[in-house]
């Protein structure tokens, strides 16, 4: 019976593996890679010039409707009822104008801002990726995801100086 009891223990805890976890896991904030690398911030300057040469654009186009609006408000008493409604369908025209370039203008900003922040993380994808190879680095999270974290694993501000030192400006 008890070298039963032994045959049995012994194969049974021999297929046991220990798992000794000796994966490094380090996170980096890429919010603050692309607000502080040389590379990120040219990319955010392109798209806040674009942003704001649409916003000017939207804003005289608005004002431009605002006049018509407050012509319109003037002449109401003056136009008889046939003339008026046309002047209103004419700025109503303009309105609904307004709107769809505004929608197109948000539209086009978008589909630029994704081509340039994905162009900008292919560019520093290998850096990393090399960075990962020569730290012998299993797993890099983005800060986001992690809950509770050593400072000491946090490694964003050497990636954001090797970003720097290997990318063209």
């Amino acid at each position: 019976m008890y070298k039963k009891f032994l045959i049995i223990f012994f194969l049974l805890f021999s297929h046991i593996n220990f798992s000794y976890s000796d994966d490094k896991v380090f996170y980096i904030d890429l919010d603050e890679i692309i607000a502080k690398s040389a590379l990120g911030m040219s990319v955010v300057s392109e798209l806040n010039k674009i942003n704001e040469n649409n916003i000017k654009s939207l804003k005289l186009k608005e004002d431009e409707i605002k006049k018509i609006e407050n012509e319109l408000k003037t002449k109401k008493n003056i136009l008889n009822k046939e003339e008026f409604s046309k002047e209103v369908n004419i700025f109503n025209k303009k309105i609904s104008n307004f709107k769809s370039e505004k929608d197109n203008l948000l539209n086009n900003f978008k589909k630029i801002q994704n081509e340039k922040i994905k162009n900008f993380f292919i560019e520093i994808n290998p850096i990393i990726q090399q960075y990962m190879e020569e730290n012998k680095i299993n797993i890099l999270l983005d800060r986001k995801y992690v809950f509770i974290g050593k400072e000491s694993s946090d490694i964003t501000s050497e990636i954001i100086k090797l970003i720097d030192k290997n990318t063209k400006q």
